[in-house]
């Protein structure tokens, strides 16, 4: 099944979970601080990570200085206790076969699994130790005759140097876009290197002979061929990755007439946040929170938006 869309979720969704936790708060307890120095996370994690405000509990160096693999993998401790809700029984049963996501945890995953869906062993092909440009789950379900892939963009729990949360792993992720971009990005594939070529030639149908991916498309090129519905994620500017390829996209649609897919957006954006989607060609499904302070307001918000996904797809 590939009926060319794909979907984008991110913390929105464990946020309907008993016991969640934002991204702000999770970070507030590994910090002595009683508030954040900044609004932007990935600038708090630096300051924590550079034992500006560090909480007693962060495991440290005998220099005193914060150890990034330690202080990561408390972070993938926290997001590994998520647990699954409704929503994410809802996000599986739509007829999509393709999860872009920027959570760390593995709920969706769990999910499939408890739902019958067998691991794909075709996963430990991915090489990345750091980035996930090409990281992918792979499951299936024999009996229902499905596969469905998950792309953890900002890294998993289970390798704790690849969460992007801090501004200079969100800096070096634009570097391997860029490449990825421009046709410089290099990988190993069964003891081989793959050079791609630039995504403007693939677009095109150049240069096919080279395999994209064993599991089909990379994550930054379901932006330019499938339609890609955001749930469960605000977008803040903080997450510089996905603003910069729905820049590239913009920009390319200004010199080709080839990319015709869209993208949704489904939620109560800020206007500062509204009007740059919508200067980017995003479609936006607004869907208002009554109080947002009741988690009844909010689930009835995402019973609404999950109803327009469902008639949209």
């Amino acid at each position: 099944m590939d009926n060319k869309n794909a979907i984008l979720f991110g913390n929105g969704l464990n946020l309907l979970s008993e016991k969640s936790i934002s991204w702000n708060d999770l970070l507030k307890r590994l910090s002595s601080l009683d508030e954040m120095p900044s609004d932007s996370n990935t600038l708090n994690y630096e300051c924590i990570y550079l034992n500006v405000c560090p909480s007693k509990d962060v495991c440290e160096s005998e220099r005193g200085a914060v150890n990034e693999y330690d202080l990561k993998s408390k972070i993938a401790a926290e997001c590994d206790s998520f647990v699954s809700n409704e929503y994410y029984n809802k996000l599986i049963d739509l007829p999509v076969d393709t999860y872009l996501t920027t959570n760390y945890d593995c709920v969706l995953d769990r999910t499939l699994l408890a739902s019958g869906y067998e691991k794909d062993n075709d996963n430990t092909r991915v090489t990345e130790s750091i980035y996930s440009i090409r990281r992918c789950h792979a499951y299936h379900s024999i009996k229902l005759g499905k596969i469905k892939r998950i792309f953890p963009i900002h890294g998993v729990v289970r390798a704790p140097k690849t969460i992007m949360i801090g501004y200079d792993h969100y800096c070096g992720s634009l570097g391997k876009l860029d490449d990825y971009f421009k046709g410089k990005y290099v990988y190993k594939y069964e003891d081989n290197n793959v050079k791609l070529p630039r995504l403007l030639d693939r677009l095109e149908g150049k240069n096919n002979e080279i395999p994209m991916s064993s599991l089909g498309l990379y994550w930054p090129d379901y932006f330019f061929t499938h339609n890609i519905h955001i749930i469960g994620l605000g977008m803040p500017l903080v997450e510089s990755d996905l603003w910069w390829v729905l820049n590239k996209r913009s920009r390319y649609q200004k010199i080709r007439n080839n990319i015709n897919n869209a993208i949704y957006f489904y939620g109560d954006p800020d206007p500062s946040i509204t009007n740059l989607l919508k200067s980017f060609g995003v479609r936006i499904e607004r869907y208002p929170v009554e109080n947002k302070k009741d988690p009844k307001s909010w689930k009835k918000a995402y019973d609404k938006m999950f109803e327009r996904l469902a008639q949209l797809l």
